[in-house]
């Protein structure tokens, strides 16, 4: 164990914090600074870790080894597995969910060649914009804006007797830059008659525009890869736990 005498302190923070850290004894640094600060245990537990990390980083002679120490500094192992499993949840949910949906867009554009038409108009026709924010850290604040553009074309026609209203373009369009929105709309003005392509068990369900595009894929893709982020994460802790079963039988 280090001498005390020969210690080095960070600036700024509690020297008796300090030297639970040197001690290995972060539970009861995390305690102290619940204490001294006011902050709940996972605040405190992470800023132990930063403390420490600071000690690593600015005195690695001195400061021990406080990664492999056995020293529970971090979040709390029950807390860490209930986040670890409701982020497979979110993203396996958010894969399934665009991956079924995705499929379904794939197979209709691919029916919707052969469905049948008839002449509409065009009622309304403009592009909307469409923003969302994005929460900042902690350390940044703030958040950052996303902006995406969608053309939206309403159209009305007339099958069997019956008026029925769309604005529905083309499968898989979900918007995106301003210029490919403004396009859709530059072909689609207020007024102009269009060929509406309706489904012929259900005339509700029509586009302007049948057949597979590029952008149908991209919904299905976006599911597969939210599958694949989850399923890669399991694989790797599977084969870590392999892994280290290996090295400890193999002692």
């Amino acid at each position: 164990m280090t001498d005390t005498q020969n210690r080095e302190y960070l600036d700024g923070v509690s020297t008796e914090i300090q030297d639970l850290l040197y001690e290995d004894r972060g539970n009861e640094a995390v305690e102290l600074l619940m204490e001294q600060t006011g902050l709940g245990k996972m605040q405190a537990a992470l800023e132990a870790a930063r403390i420490a990390s600071r000690m690593q980083e600015e005195f690695p002679d001195e400061a021990p080894d406080l990664a492999t120490s056995g020293t529970e500094i971090g979040p709390p192992p029950e807390l860490m597995s209930a986040l670890k499993w409701i982020f497979f949840a979110f993203f396996g949910l958010a894969g399934i969910a665009l991956t079924t949906f995705g499929t379904i867009g794939i197979v209709r554009a691919s029916e919707s060649t052969g469905w049948p038409s008839v002449q509409g108009k065009v009622i309304k026709s403009s592009v909307e914009r469409e923003s969302s924010t994005r929460s900042g850290s902690a350390r940044t604040g703030g958040g950052s804006r996303r902006t995406s553009y969608h053309a939206r074309v309403a159209y009305k026609y007339t099958v069997d007797g019956a008026e029925f209203a769309g604005d529905r373009v083309a499968y898989g369009d979900h918007g995106g830059k301003r210029k490919h929105a403004q396009r859709i709309v530059n072909r689609y003005r207020k007024g102009k008659a269009v060929a509406v392509h309706y489904r012929p068990d259900d005339p509700s369900v029509c586009l302007l525009e049948p057949g597979l595009k590029a952008q149908t894929f991209l919904m299905p893709f976006m599911g597969l890869i939210a599958l694949l982020i989850p399923g890669f994460i399991i694989w790797s802790m599977i084969a870590a736990a392999r892994d280290k079963r290996k090295t400890a039988a193999g002692m």
